[in-house]
Order: structure tokens, then sequence, then C-alpha cells
């Protein structure tokens, strides 16, 4: 059975800020910091937005230096901490969502897939070759090599002294082959987990729950349907998602909703919230607003006037 999520067309919101940026020069980079705010519950992170969904051209780069986010890639969410890099297709929808009790701090790096060719010693990326993302946690090591590396690239870009282009490729071909060394442990290690049944299962509740977003699902339920306990479950979804089951859940439902209110304009709300599990469609809304920023209504309109000033 196709999923839901795999009969909606994706949105197409490009990034007209980083597109421009490109055309300039083949690379883009910058640090962000999003201050955070009082949590109203010290165990539940305050997920917001900090982006719509977009893709761009080339590839980007994102390193978490402080705090929590989830990016919402294509159909995954990956969880971030600290000392974390993702690496992702521009031509991908995705989006961010940082957990608004912490500040957020983190390094985009956007680049021409082509301009890699005109750097010495580093690979086409075969290794990227078929992938959407990468996503993985950085050592102790390679992180401060790494930052190092992003302060002397920066500092090229503030100064533009004569020869800052050549300086650029340079330091960026060192962070690249950092970048493929750090891949190919982290494949390694991959592998490994990959083969235990802890690992499996996780993927199973996955594709089990993207399969049943419009059904009633718990925490009990889908314990009963693999043969595992509850506390079991819980601890094999946060060691493997880096987040609890059921902040999972709703990330989901959320994106899912999201992706039928832009290609079923015409459904209301409460059928949305229906199509997502939801039988409520007022805590729908605020799950929806809590996540987004905005409540459903609100993304609704924004996405009309979008589509209108595109015309």
């Amino acid at each position: 059975m196709n999923t839901i999520l795999e009969k909606i067309q994706k949105p197409l919101v490009h990034n007209v800020n980083v597109e421009k940026q490109l055309r300039a020069f083949p690379i883009y980079m910058f640090n962000q910091c999003v201050p955070g705010h009082a949590p109203k519950s010290k165990n539940r992170p305050q997920w917001a937005g900090l982006y719509t969904k977009h893709v761009q051209p080339g590839l980007e780069i994102n390193i978490t230096h402080e705090g929590r986010a989830i990016y919402a890639v294509g159909k995954d969410l990956i969880a971030h901490m600290p000392r974390h890099l993702i690496m992702l297709s521009g031509d991908v929808p995705h989006q961010i969502f940082a957990d608004s009790s912490l500040n957020y701090t983190r390094t985009v790096i956007c680049f021409e897939h082509h301009f890699l060719k005109q750097i010495p010693f580093v690979s086409d990326l075969d290794w990227f070759a078929g992938k959407t993302h990468i996503s993985m946690p950085l050592d102790p090591d390679t992180y401060i090599r790494m930052n190092q590396l992003i302060h002397r690239i920066l500092e090229e870009f503030s100064e533009l002294k004569t020869g800052w282009k050549q300086m650029v490729l340079s330091l960026l071909s060192e962070f690249m082959v950092f970048l493929e060394r750090g891949f190919e442990a982290h494949r390694k290690n991959q592998q490994v987990l990959k083969r235990s049944k802890g690992h499996q299962l996780v993927e199973e509740c996955c594709n089990y729950l993207r399969e049943n977003l419009h059904e009633p699902i718990s925490l009990s339920k889908m314990s009963e349907l693999f043969y595992v306990s509850p506390e079991h479950l819980t601890r094999l979804f946060s060691r493997v998602k880096g987040m609890s089951f059921y902040q999972y859940v709703q990330m989901q439902r959320i994106m899912e909703s999201v992706k039928i209110m832009e290609s079923r304009p015409d459904l209301s709300i409460t059928d949305v919230a229906l199509s997502v599990g939801y039988v409520d469609s007022s805590h729908f809304i605020r799950v929806f607003k809590k996540i987004m920023g905005q409540t459903p209504s609100e993304y609704r309109k924004n996405i009309a006037r979008t589509k209108a000033a595109g015309q």
C-alpha cells in the first residue's frame, strides 16, 4: 500500500536568497544563532520551524553547535544535537525545527556541486551519489578541526584580501577531506548498528507509522504489535532516532498535514486533522501551532499568498 506521503505532490518553494548568493560566488556560508526562551515544561521541547519548507540549488551542510533541532528532509526526520552534521541535496524539500526552549546555533555551508571539481584533490562525492542526505555525529577532534576551518573561511570572506578566493578553495578542500573521513567512519559504525535487532525493530515501527498516520497510534499498541515492552521500545526510539516515540509520531503527523494542505486546499482543517490521526481538531491546531509557529489556517493563507505572488 502506498503511503499518503507518496501520493502527495511535493511543493517547490525556492530559497531565493541562496540562489542569489550562489550566483555571486559558488560558496555561501554563515553562522546562525536563534535565542531560546523559557520553556513551558522543563521536560518537553518546544519545536518551532525556522524556515518554511524549501528547495535550492547545490548542496547544503549544517553543523549544530548548540541546542536541539529536527531536520525534515524528504520523508525523513533527523534529530540533531551539538556536534552533529548533516549534508543534503538542495533539490529535496527540507525544513528545520529547533527546540525554542534552548539557544540554537549552527553553521550553514551552501555550494554548487560542480564547484568541487575546481578544488584539487577533492573527490567528486562518489560516496554521496544516490543519497538525498547524510547525517552523523562528529568526533570531538574532527569537530574542532572543522570549526577552525569554518572560522578561517568566514574570515577570508569578511576581509577579502588578495588571493582570498584561492584561500577559500584551499580551506574548503581540507574541510571536505575531513567530511569524507568522518563519513567513512560513520558508515562503518552504522553497519554494525544496523545488524542489531533494536535498529531493525525501530525501522519497522517507523514504516508502520508512516503507513498508518490516519489511525490511532499509541506506545502500548505499537508494543503489542511488535512484541516488545513499552519501556524497551521507548529506549530504542531514543537511541536510534534521537527523539521519543511520541515526538516522532507528532512530527510525522504535522509534516504530513502540511503536505496535505499544500496539495488539497479544498479540504477543511477538520478533514486534514482526521487524515493524520487527530480526532480532535482543536488539539491538532494546538500541536500544529506549537511546531510550525502558526495555526493551520494561517499557514494555508500564507501558501495562497505565496502562490499568488509567484503567478
